[in-house]
Formats: structure tokens, C-alpha cells, sequence
């Protein structure tokens, strides 16, 4: 199955689901690159939902609706983040770095005390800053 195919698989709301959050990564994408980080996450402050309790069910399926569009727009993980963050605010975007022989920093979303989005094996990440 194509993934057209799987996309037309999809129920109406699904498929909505789908644009709206290949929109918002195309959207976070282009205003990281265009704004200074200041600027950024003063207009992202106010972007961000607050929502009413968020069922994990819901909450999964914005994490599944995120990685399947990521690649459309070449979406960065710090970008899958603040999206899921704008999506579920009961969550927490982590930024962490490792040492060594090569720097490496990752994004990843924490909720309810797990990693929700940006699992990485194998490799352990300081947190540095922390978006609650």
C-alpha cells in the first residue's frame, strides 16, 4: 500500500488531523529559521495551547500524525517537538546535549514522566533547557 493509499484510507477527521499538523511543522520550521530564538518563543508562547485535560489516546495520536508527516517537510526533531508541545500542552519539550568527541543536542517531549516523542537508543542526552 502507497502511502497516498493509506493517506485516502483515512478517515476525514484523520486526514484533517494530518494537514493541520503538516501545517503546523511547515509553519514552526519556517518561523525558527526566519525569527531570532527570542522572537521565536515569545510568539510560540502564545501559539501554545491551553488545553483542557488531554487523554493519552489523543495525545498518542498527535505523536503518530507527527512522525508520519514529518518528512514532508524535512521536519527537525526540535520541530516535531514544539509541534507536539502546541498540540499537548500537558507537555514538556527537553532540549539535551551530549559530550565527548562530538557535540550532538536533541529535542524530545516528556509526559506524564516518558518520553512521548524523540526516543533516542543508546545514546544519553543532558537535558540543558527545559519547555513546560
Amino acid at each position: 500500500m502507497t502511502r497516498l493509499q493509506k493517506y485516502m484510507s483515512l478517515d476525514g477527521p484523520a486526514r484533517r488531523r494530518m494537514l493541520y499538523v503538516l501545517f503546523l511543522q511547515g509553519v514552526t520550521r519556517f518561523l525558527l529559521k526566519i525569527l531570532p530564538f527570542k522572537i521565536f518563543k515569545k510568539v510560540y508562547g502564545k501559539w501554545v495551547a491551553k488545553s483542557a485535560v488531554i487523554s493519552d489516546a489523543y495525545a498518542e495520536e498527535q505523536v503518530y500524525a507527527i512522525k508520519a508527516t514529518a518528512r514532508y517537510v524535512k521536519s527537525t526533531c526540535l520541530v516535531q517537538a514544539l509541534v507536539l508541545k502546541r498540540l499537548v500542552s500537558d507537555s514538556r519539550v527537553m532540549i539535551g546535549v551530549t559530550g565527548g568527541k562530538t557535540f550532538e543536542a536533541h529535542a524530545w517531549v516528556e509526559r506524564k514522566g516518558k518520553i512521548i516523542l524523540g526516543e533516542v537508543e543508546e545514546t544519553h542526552f543532558t537535558p540543558i533547557w527545559v519547555w513546560e
